[in-house]
């Protein structure tokens, strides 16, 4: 019964979050949940090896102390940690579940779900959200409307998974499928509206390339890149002119014109408390309703979140916080180069190099959907790595 519905949930995943994105936080615990379940007698001190995440989660806790609404504050980072230890829980206990039953309960429900997902996001597209519209109707939504970026959280959390279950049809020998399969999730993503995910998957998709070309020679190379990234967003972000590049370069692109303004004021307010930043989850709470007015736009200095994780982090955590996390990074990109097959370990860089580039775009860094995202891809990263019809 428990395999069952884990196949049901693991079937249902991706085409329900590619009509509604934010039900991939609930769907993605409930696998997470059941998995646990799964593994019930597993070793809970083995979680406890992740230093690196463990530290930055404290000292994200601690930051709470000095956000403008603590409490608030301290019940997500307390969420957050909840899926990062179920994450954690199941990657190192999930060896006491036979490998092909993973396979079939999990990694294949997933990969037949994606192609009904990509079959909505195309039934959606030509009909201009004929499937969400009506079931808005249906349940009596006051937004009987659509907008193609109501789709790029499904987009988002497809290109992250992409990876795994690219990983599977390598390791099961179909590369042809594994090629078709990128192609396919790759044009859809042009049609789209989320230019984070399709900028992500392209990043993603030559370092697969690359790594694979090379034999993973230059998987050494990943981890400098991705440091570099984190000390010099924040530089550049203060740096640059939002006017400037909007006229020159983003004349077009509303949405990424305010993003560098967005950019722009966030890096200026982190300077202010460099050290220990304004405490975690704070990005909602600043800027008092400023607006800043370009051409005939009005837009909010800082909506919600930062729109780019590296600079959530660096303001709301300060040095402190973004050490901790290149620590993180480092730990991730030094586990992964422990693979012992090309094709994981390519697999496992692409997936991380796709969830890095899309949360220097786009989403909350704290966004219960987006982490659920992350923890559980590299748990089906896992999964499909152990995989024993691996080539």
């Amino acid at each position: 019964m428990l395999n069952k519905t884990l196949q049901v949930l693991a079937f249902l995943l991706l085409p329900v979050t590619m009509l509604a994105g934010l039900a991939a936080a609930p769907l993605i615990a409930s696998l997470m949940l059941l998995l646990c379940m799964r593994l019930y007698s597993g070793s809970i001190y083995s979680i406890f090896s992740y230093k690196a995440i463990f530290v930055f989660l404290l000292w994200s806790i601690i930051s709470c102390i000095w956000s403008p609404h603590s409490m608030d504050s301290f019940i997500l980072i307390i969420r957050v940690c909840l899926l990062v230890f179920a994450g954690l829980f199941i990657a190192q206990n999930i060896n006491q579940i036979r490998t092909q039953e993973l396979v079939v309960t999990v990694i294949q429900p997933i990969c037949y779900g994606s192609c009904l997902a990509v079959i909505l996001f195309i039934i959606e597209y030509y009909t201009h959200g004929a499937i969400s519209t009506t079931a808005r109707n249906i349940i009596g939504s006051s937004k009987s409307f659509f907008y193609l970026h109501f789709m790029d959280r499904g987009c988002s959390i497809l290109t992250v998974f992409a990876w795994p279950m690219i990983l599977h049809l390598l390791n099961s020998n179909k590369q042809i499928l594994a090629i078709i399969f990128y192609a396919i999730v790759f044009t859809i993503l042009i049609m789209s509206d989320s230019l984070a995910s399709s900028l992500a998957f392209v990043c993603s998709g030559i370092s697969f390339i690359i790594l694979k070309i090379s034999n993973m020679k230059v998987r050494i190379l990943i981890l400098p890149a991705m440091l570099a990234s984190i000390i010099l967003v924040p530089i550049l972000a203060y740096k640059q002119d939002p006017i400037f590049l909007s006229d020159k370069y983003f004349h077009s692109k509303a949405s990424a014109q305010h993003r560098l303004f967005i950019w722009h004021f966030v890096s200026h307010e982190a300077v202010k408390t460099p050290i220990i930043g304004r405490g975690f989850d704070s990005s909602r709470y600043i800027g008092d309703g400023q607006v800043v007015h370009y051409n005939n736009s009005e837009w909010s200095v800082l909506p919600l979140h930062p729109h780019n994780n590296i600079l959530q982090i660096f303001l709301e955590t300060g040095v402190i916080g973004l050490i901790l996390f290149a620590a993180l990074i480092t730990s991730i990109c030094l586990h992964i180069q422990k693979l012992k097959h090309s094709n994981a370990g390519a697999c496992a860089f692409a997936c991380l190099i796709s969830y890095f580039c899309i949360g220097m775009i786009a989403f909350g860094a704290w966004q219960l959907w987006w982490v659920a995202t992350g923890v559980f891809a590299f748990v089906m990263i896992g999964i499909t790595t152990n995989d024993k019809s691996a080539a």
